[in-house]
């Protein structure tokens, strides 16, 4: 059964909404990595951080490949 214009207009202003969350939730986390890494920056801790990052990463995907377990 074809849907009906206020039905594609309901799920366009649900799209629409669903959207606007997830870009404020992408905004809010990119403010927050930016105040945490001038933090650390200030701390002088950017190139251990750097390291953390770098093991987590490194690890995270061994997991993922069935390499560590948990």
């Amino acid at each position: 059964m074809p849907k009906t214009v206020e039905q594609l207009e309901k799920e366009l202003e649900q799209s629409n909404e669903d959207f606007e969350q997830v870009a404020d939730i992408a905004e809010r986390r990119l403010l927050s990595e930016l105040a945490f890494r001038a933090f650390l920056s200030k701390k002088g801790l950017i190139e251990e951080y750097k390291q953390y990052e770098k093991h987590f990463k490194e690890n995270f995907q061994a997991f993922l490949d069935g390499k560590i377990e948990i």
